[in-house]
This record gives structure tokens, sequence and C-alpha cells, in this order.
């Protein structure tokens, strides 16, 4: 039992720190190349950088979340198809946008009961495909939780346990911040 415990922490710890985010890494100095490094197209480049390092670390988790529950080659297939629902990104919206930024301009010639319409069915299809996206999510994640065994299925709800309170502390508190709910990557 000692050793299960320790077991248990080290793939807790391996998976906490899979996650981790230097102040670097978050964006906390000007880019590498000096005063130069801020002229046109910058920003663009900027992005790219931070969307691969995100995609490093989305699967640094997934491995670790492989290696805390010991996955055997049985289980494989369940696997692979809960790390593709959760690496299935963004929207065809992105994470905040609506896609539709051409639409702006329309919208200034509708009347404010139009526009309050409008935005009413952009709010509902946004709500749609989230929706969608989250009940892949979650058929994916009850199909892997049905073929773990008693222990992986410990170690999971362990590390979903030890999520939420990391969130908690962190001030997230469920409120969006791309978070799924169920261990997957960021940004819905």
């Amino acid at each position: 039992m000692k050793t299960r415990t320790l077991s248990l922490l080290g793939a807790l710890a391996a998976f906490a720190c899979a996650g981790g985010v230097t102040a670097q890494e978050q964006g906390g100095g000007p880019p590498p190349g000096g005063a130069g490094a801020w002229g046109p197209g910058a920003m663009h480049q900027g992005m790219g950088e931070m969307h691969q390092r995100m995609e490093e670390r989305k699967a640094a988790h997934m491995k670790a979340l492989h290696d805390a529950l010991n996955i055997r080659p049985d289980q494989e297939g369940a696997f692979a198809a809960f790390a593709a629902a959760m690496a299935s990104g963004h929207d065809a919206d992105g994470p905040h946008g609506d896609g539709n930024g051409g639409e702006r301009d329309d919208m200034a010639g509708l009347t404010t009961p139009e526009r309050l319409d409008r935005m009413a069915q952009r709010m509902n299809e946004r709500f749609a495909r989230m929706k969608a996206a989250f009940d892949r999510r979650a058929d994916a994640a009850k199909a892997l939780y049905a073929v773990l065994n008693p222990d992986q299925r410990r170690t999971l709800d362990a590390l979903q346990a030890l999520k939420a309170t990391d969130e908690e502390r962190e001030g997230h508190h469920g409120q969006g911040h791309g978070r799924d709910g169920m261990g997957g990557p960021d940004h819905d």
C-alpha cells in the first residue's frame, strides 16, 4: 500500500510538473533579437511561438497522463481516442471570436432590435458548437474510463481532484479559461 501511495504521488507530481509554465513562456520579456524585434510581424511571430509552446505542453500533459495511468496495450485505442478528442482545439471561430469580423460592418446598418436578434443567433450558434465539442470530449473520457481498471480509475479521479484544487487556488473557479473540466487541454 505504501508503494502504491508513493507511485501515485510521483505520478501526480509528474503530471503537475508537465503543466508548469515559466514566466518567460508567458511572454515575460521582449522577443529575441533586441529592440528591432518589435517591428511589423513580430506579434504574429510571437503568437506562433506561443501556440507552438502551448501544443508542446498539451502533448506533455497527455504523455504524463498516459504514464500516470499505466495504459496497457489493450487500452491504447481508447486513450488515443481520448487524446484526439481533447486535442480537437478551437471551434471554427477560435477561442474568443465569432469568426465574422466583416459582419460588424453589416451590423451598423441594423436597427437595435435587429442587432440584438443577430447577436442572440450568433450566441446560440457558438453555444451549439461548444456543446458539441463538450459532448465529444465527454464521450471519449467516459469510453476511456470504462476500459480502465479500478486502480487506474482511482488515479484518474485523484488527478481530476488535484487539477480542480489547483484551478481554485489559481482563481479560475470554472469560469471558462478554456478548461474543459475533464483534464483535457486548455482552450475549448
